[in-house]
């Protein structure tokens, strides 16, 4: 199946439907303004296209004029509007893909193609061509047809919507639960461009041999919704509204997991019930126990007595795999194949779900599989009653009259009233609504066979009957449905963790227990549906197996139940999830038996993941299938489902010795606005930053840890918090109502020095040091030792491989909280050699990390560090790859040392080993081309008098700038280096490197160390070495800064425009007042008149005809640049004249938009939106 195809497909024919549906309702008047109804001329109702409504669409019209300005009274037109297209959009979408896929099997009653030809020359569907042939079955009007034929322009279209609308009602007749019979507004909505639109191209697009099984129908409904997924915010970080919930929470599951539930769930009690069937041994994921037997339940005698839930079916893709297997138990009992479709439709399968769109589709594809096994069941008119349904809001309530009617009892009466209260908001809360305890099938049929008995005598009669039919009836049947128990409960239940209110209320109350995740509460409520030895079998994220929010989860399954079975899945197995993924089974009996479990997370596509099951399935002894009592799991703090654990593992964590025995592992604090506390280092200003006093009042910026890359033992110190009158500000910030927006100040451990790491992780855990002065984010959690002499202990743990198994059984995810670390078991001592190795270690990182000017202790480029004489650069580059080579093997030598000692420790030495590969060293080795970018930078940056040849460290990072304090290479004075075409200015950028390359390497090796730096930057053939890095810094420059220094540039580039007529760079430290008119005098107005008279040099040129051609090249493009450069000293002079000033303590970002989208007005007085500086 080409999902691409399919997912192309649904999008755009959803997009094309609503815009249909929008052409239809305009030309009605109806807008998302409401109402602006269509003129009566002689009784003759005209819409905005000027056509006149037939008497049928006059009927329907006011119909959908009167229902349209009832539902907005209550809420508001837009909201209506928007209802009704997407719900007429989607109602004829699953219709006509339903009727596809009948008229491909030839399962509809006419036998004849509605939407397309069996004759491939044919242009329009066999219907339309052969409609005389279809009058009778499908009872059209031979009247009709002959006025459509003489009145219509596009007559082909309008018999095509006749029949097509006759195929839909007669569907609706022969089976109604299914086919909904097609309401007067969904007929007069209908898109007049369906054809053309939709079905022409769902017939072209998606190939017949793509229609092989009802799988498609929910393939296409799941890609139908996409776009307004993503529109929503699919799966992201942030509270879903009641209506939303559907299109954000319900995902398709892949074949294959469905069947792995299935043969574990439904094929267990197929096999306890008939120990002696041959079908288990097709059941390619069936993980049996040969040593646990079952109970059978007593209540089954034969498979009829089997129920079987889905309680968020969706699109019923699980439900349509559970009748394909329930089939074969049928056939392998002996049943008839024609009473076995009837059976397990209305005995075996039952499902719920939130949504009216995906319950169409279920009905759909279940009437499919009726059909694949009986092709002939339309035409014989049999009549089942689905028991899959849609949870409804009771939005109005049963009449007393109603109830008074059939003569209930005080108790009856009374629950039904409970019923519509619990019901006022089941369209948000589903199968996790619970009811209060009452008999609602004793009561169903009772009040069932009252209105079967009535005899209609009169109006007022038949209006109380009609009320009870479609208000009362529903009501009790959703909650028998809801309320009964199942042997079987499957299903793939919404992931959700981020509630609106309404709906946190309801699960903190009703799900404590489970309250972490929509599909928490799923788990708990799907297994209290279980009859005493059912199976629960569902697919969730693993988070439920090892995370602590969910122990409570975990502990109810182990004292209520059992895992009969559990595979741990890899991302790429369910890509819809975008979450990693478990399926498993549970069992409602408590005998001490062990569970199947199988890890797939190795296998790295689906593909390869559905073998391996296979495999697991077939060979127990497989080295990632593995069997376990749940009880094991209690050796383990919050006791995860760590199923693959060692009895080393094991006996470790029954050390009563932990890390927080040791230290206090702290969340770090909650500014609750970002944007305004914090800042990089290097944005502000040097002076106010606190390097080495948390507690100092005279500074307003502070070392603050906020996580960061994987790296260990020591770096990621990038951020600074605004700390000053000891966080005075970010205390005192509060909401409107007064309530203070930032917490957890950890006031006790500020300043303190200890262990951070990066909370949020894409890859492994990494744990680094920290000196003294430092405050802590809640990415970026600290532990803080009671003992400084286990300081180096501890980090050592963390950073070793042990503590990479250790976090893998008790928080395989991406985030590590406090307690995680806290529970680390401690076995062994420090000693003399541990502190070493991890003194040394810092000391290697910190020299790692201060080698880049992105760390606050950066000293110099480490082509100086380590030129030691050399007077060239490719000298200095070799001395600096000797130096990092040394470093990584001393770094991995001694990290392989650190796991040996932990190995032995903790007794893995069969299961871990301690050589490390240079990936996981978290030292950088040197590289030509990076370096070389580094350098280049540097030198800007000695240029710019950030730096300077005469000390090391930053020389100028704001406060006052002291020029006579650079004595081996003086700074810009202006702070403004141009970077053109050519060097057209004194201080070119290439002139001042040529400078400073003589000053460090000597005036004898230049060209040699300006080929190195182009050859190391890569040039074209032929290319000039000072011209590849002019073009560097004018195309390739400014992109790598903003990528180093994260897109907070220290460094401005200063841009006319597209064409970068000029360019220039300044440093944003030494930004004062005047800047702009320099710029703007200095350089573009002096610009502007060298390219003038080159101007004029190339028109002069014309006159030879041998120049010709390029002389007007030339001319164009100067032309273009001086226009550029016309605007951009209009939009300098603008701001200049506003002698603007900048705080540095409001940050790069802050202070860079001031010079960009700038209005001004031209010559012309026209307005312009110019940057002054490019884009970040």
């Amino acid at each position: 199946m080409d999902k691409r195809r399919l997912k192309k497909f649904a999008m755009e024919a959803r997009s094309n439907l609503m815009e249909g549906v929008k052409a239809r309702l305009l030309r009605l008047g109806i807008t998302e303004e409401g109402v602006n109804e269509l003129s009566v001329i002689d009784t003759q109702v005209i819409d905005k296209s000027n056509r006149i409504l037939t008497s049928n669409e006059v009927r329907q019209y006011y119909k959908l004029v009167v229902d349209f300005k009832s539902k907005a009274r209550k809420t508001d037109a837009t909201q209506v509007y928007q209802s009704l297209q997407e719900e007429i959009a989607y109602t004829w979408f699953n219709r006509i893909t339903a009727i596809r896929y009948m008229e491909i099997h030839h399962y509809l009653p006419a036998k004849k193609r509605m939407l397309s030809s069996i004759h491939p020359n044919r242009k329009e569907p066999d219907a339309v061509s052969e409609i005389r042939e279809l009058v009778d079955i499908l009872k059209l009007e031979d009247a009709e047809i002959q006025s459509i034929e003489s009145n219509e322009k596009l007559v082909s279209n309008a018999l095509f919507k006749y029949v097509l609308l006759k195929q839909c009602h007669q569907l609706g007749d022969i089976l109604p639960s299914v086919f909904q019979a097609v309401e007067e507004i969904q007929e007069l909505l209908m898109p007049d461009n369906i054809y053309r639109a939709f079905i022409e191209k769902m017939v072209h697009d998606i190939p017949e041999t793509e229609w092989q099984s009802p799988e498609i129908i929910g393939w296409l409904f799941q890609y139908y919704n996409a776009e307004k997924k993503d529109q929503i915010g699919g799966l992201k970080y942030k509270a879903i509204s009641k209506n939303n919930l559907p299109v954000i929470t319900q995902l398709f599951t892949p074949k294959w997991i469905v069947e792995y539930m299935l043969q574990n769930s439904l094929g267990k009690l197929y096999n306890s019930l008939f120990p002696e069937n041959k079908l288990s041994q097709q059941w390619v994921f069936f993980l049996t126990n040969d040593t646990v037997i079952f109970p059978t339940p007593k209540h089954i005698t034969t498979i009829e007595d089997i129920k079987i839930i889905d309680p968020a079916c969706g699109s019923g893709h699980i439900l349509i795999h559970t009748f394909d297997m329930l089939y074969t138990m049928y056939e392998e009992r002996g049943y008839s194949i024609n009473e076995i479709p009837k059976l397990i439709i209305e005995k075996n399968i039952f499902g719920l779900d939130i949504d009216k769109r995906s319950l169409q589709v279920t009905h759909v594809v279940l009437l499919l599989k009726v059909l694949e096994k009986i092709p002939n069941f339309l035409k014989k008119r049999f009549n089942y009653e689905f028991q899959v349904m849609e949870w409804r809001d009771t939005t109005a309530i049963i009449s007393n009259e109603a109830l008074e009617f059939l003569s209930l009892d005080d108790e009856v009466e009374k629950g039904i009233r409970e019923l519509e209260e619990s019901l006022i908001n089941a369209k948000q809360f589903g199968s996790l609504q619970k009811f209060p305890a009452h008999n609602y099938q004793k009561w169903l049929d009772s009040i069932a066979n009252k209105v079967a008995k009535l005899e209609l005598e009169d109006i007022y009669i038949s209006a109380l009957q009609l009320e009870i039919q479609e208000k009362l009836i529903p009501l009790l049947k959703i909650a028998s449905i809801a309320t009964q128990k199942y042997d079987v409960v499957v299903t793939n239940p919404p992931y959700l963790n981020k509630y609106n209110p309404e709906l946190k209320r309801f699960i903190n109350k009703n799900y404590p227990d489970a309250k972490a995740d929509l599909y928490a509460a799923f788990i708990q409520k799907c297994f209290l549906m279980l009859q005493p030895n059912g199976y629960e079998a569902i697919l969730t994220p693993y988070t439920w197996m090892f995370i602590i929010s969910y122990e409570k989860l975990r502990i109810f399954i182990q004292k209520n139940g059992r895992i009969s079975s559990l595979v741990q899945l890899e991302y790429a197995a369910f890509e819809d999830a975008t979450v990693p993924i478990c399926t498993f089974v549970l069992q409602n009996q408590l005998e001490m038996s062990p569970g199947e479990y199988v890890n797939l997370g190795e296998f790295l596509d689906a593909r390869t993941q559905q073998l391996k099951l296979v495999e697991a399935a077939n060979n127990s002894n497989v080295s990632y299938r593995f069997r376990r009592n749940f009880e094991s799991f209690n050796a383990i703090d919050s006791s995860p489902i760590a199923y693959w654990v060692s009895p080393a593992i094991v006996e470790a964590f029954k050390s009563e010795l932990r890390i927080r025995d040791w230290g206090e592992a702290r969340e770090g604090m909650t500014t609750a606005d970002n944007k305004r506390f914090l800042r990089f280092w290097y944005e502000v200003s040097y002076k106010d930053i606190a390097l080495s006093n948390a507690s100092s009042h005279s500074c307003r910026w502070f070392p603050y840890n906020k996580g960061g890359k994987y790296r260990k033992w020591y770096g990621n110190n990038e951020y600074v918090v605004n700390w000053e009158n000891n966080g005075f500000e970010i205390m005192n910030n509060m909401t409107s109502t007064g309530k203070i927006r930032s917490h957890n100040y950890n006031l006790d451990y500020i300043g303190r020095e200890g262990i951070t790491w990066s909370s949020v992780t894409s890859g492994q855990f990494s744990a680094r040091s920290f000196e003294a002065g430092f405050l802590f984010d809640g990415t970026g959690s600290s532990l803080f030792l009671y003992d400084k002499t286990h300081q180096n202990y501890i980090l050592a743990l963390l950073c070793s491989k042990v503590a990479q198994e250790i976090f893998g059984i008790i928080n395989p995810t991406v985030r590590f909280q406090p307690g995680n670390i806290a529970s680390v078991p401690i076995l062994g001592s420090t000693n003399k050699t541990i502190d070493e190795l991890v003194e040394e270690n810092i000391c290697l990182a910190k020299l790692d990390w201060d080698s880049v000017e992105t760390s606050w202790d950066f000293v110099q480029h480490p082509f100086l560090t380590y030129q030691a004489g050399a007077r060239t650069i490719e000298d200095a580059f070799s001395n600096w790859e000797v130096e990092t080579q040394k470093r990584l093997r001393k770094m991995k030598q001694n990290e392989e040392l650190l796991n040996q000692i932990f190995i032995d420790n903790y007794r893995l030495s069969g299961e871990l080993t301690p050589e490390m590969t240079e990936k996981d060293i978290t030292i950088r080795k040197a590289n030509k081309e990076k370096d070389t970018k580094s350098f280049l930078s540097y030198l800007l940056g000695v240029i710019l008098g950030r730096y300077s040849l005469d000390t090391t460290g930053l020389a100028y990072a704001g406060g006052e700038m002291h020029i006579e304090d650079y004595i081996k290479f003086k700074p810009d004075l202006d702070n403004i280096i141009p970077i053109t075409t050519e060097a057209y200015f004194e201080d070119d950028i290439i002139h001042k490197i040529d400078e400073l390359l003589i000053v460090i390497f000597g005036n004898q090796s230049l060209d040699l160390n300006w080929n190195t730096l182009a050859d190391n930057l890569g040039r074209r053939p032929g290319e000039e070495a000072k011209a590849r890095i002019r073009r560097y810094f004018s195309k390739e420059f400014y992109k790598d800064h903003i990528k180093v220094y994260q897109k907070r540039p220290i460094y401005w580039m200063f841009t006319s425009g597209k064409l970068g007529a000029f360019k220039g760079l300044i440093y944003a430290h030494r930004y004062n007042r005047d800047l702009l008119a320099r710029i703007r005098m200095d350089y573009v107005l002096e610009l502007t008149k060298v390219l003038e008279n080159y101007l004029q040099l190339e028109q002069f040129k014309l006159q030879d005809t041998s120049y010709r051609g390029r002389a007007q090249k030339n001319i164009e493009v100067y032309q273009r640049q001086l226009e550029e450069l016309k605007k951009y000293a209009i939009l300098i002079n603008h701001l200049a004249s506003q002698r603007i000033t900048l705080d540095l303590n409001d940050g790069i970002e802050n202070n860079y938009q001031v010079f960009q989208n700038v209005i001004v007005q031209d010559e012309k007085s026209r307005t312009m939106r110019i940057n002054l500086l490019e884009k970040i």
